[in-house]
């Protein structure tokens, strides 16, 4: 796969005016609430390696404007469908567009916005945030014949490639009724979180999923993460975050260090004490036995106790 950076300042995402005009022909005939667009996606054989096939190029505004607002429409089937005339869904499809624009330009400010293309043809369109820790997946949009032919996830799985090269997580949502969770989750990817209608998942490259001896951690090693977010698996299939809130020492006695750590997690009703395994973008992977000690309005608060001995 290949990714091509734009030189042209404009390839950052920006909203669009409120002066727009569609051009002539942009809407197109609908059957059965879905835009028949007109990039006919001639496929050639399907055995070809895909990674070949698939260039990313940096989005440039305004030119790639058209391109962007056609691609939307074809993902708003429930907009397209609604029994209100031509002109009523364009203004409503062209709020909804500026809308998420103006979201994505203020919730991710430093994200980077790619034109998908397969085979020489413009296909979707892909978001990802660069971080220092990790790379947020933002958005994959396809227009409806490009799906289902792995271009999809040939993408997920180059980020996959960026992460693990970088020592980094991938992070991203999806519906809950996409039917690639499943893969995602065949993929090695985890349910970090969830909403109503969406996962929170991530995925790590082996090097950082590799499980450490808990002898291994110092106190150090948690003071400098306080106030950072643990992944706690407080079930075998999903993760919930935890900030570790305090690390503090206990009791020195003869030969015998000792010091506890205190986690917070949103939840509305805390798990059994027990053995969790616990993830840490940079302290790896490691079990600790966690006892609920107290419920408030921010969460679960969950104790770890540490006794060691000193050589």
């Amino acid at each position: 796969m290949q990714w091509i950076k734009s030189t042209d300042e404009r390839a950052r995402l920006c909203s669009l005016s409120c002066e727009y005009v569609f051009p002539d022909n942009f809407f197109l005939t609908f059957k059965s609430g879905r835009m028949v667009d007109p990039i006919v996606i001639l496929m050639n054989d399907t055995k070809q390696s895909l990674s070949g096939r698939i260039e990313l190029r940096e989005v440039v505004l305004p030119d790639d404007q058209d391109f962007l607002i056609r691609l939307y429409i074809s993902t708003r089937g429930d907009i397209t469908a609604l029994p209100i005339d031509q002109h009523q869904k364009n203004a409503l499809l062209l709020m909804q567009y500026q809308a998420q624009s103006q979201s994505y330009a203020l919730q991710f400010p430093n994200a980077v916005h790619y034109i998908v293309i397969f085979d020489g043809n413009c296909v979707g369109r892909y978001m990802i945030e660069r971080k220092a820790g990790e790379i947020l997946g933002i958005d994959l949009a396809l227009f409806p014949e490009s799906r289902s032919l792995g271009i999809g996830t040939s993408i997920i799985r180059s980020s996959f490639e960026e992460a693990a090269e970088t020592g980094r997580i991938f992070v991203f949502h999806v519906l809950k009724s996409n039917r690639a969770v499943r893969l995602y989750l065949r993929l090695g990817c985890v349910i970090a979180d969830d909403t109503a209608t969406h996962y929170k998942m991530t995925w790590q490259p082996s090097k950082l999923m590799e499980k450490i001896m808990l002898e291994d951690l110092t106190k150090d090693d948690f003071v400098s993460r306080l106030n950072s977010t643990f992944q706690i698996y407080f079930t075998p299939e999903k993760a919930y975050e935890a900030e570790l809130i305090e690390v503090s020492e206990s009791r020195q006695r003869f030969r015998q260090e000792g010091f506890s750590l205190l986690f917070l997690s949103q939840q509305e009703a805390p798990f059994d004490q027990q053995m969790y395994k616990v993830e840490h973008p940079e302290l790896g992977i490691f079990d600790l036995f966690l006892v609920p000690i107290g419920k408030s309005d921010k969460g679960v608060k969950y104790e770890s106790v540490f006794n060691r001995l000193v050589e």
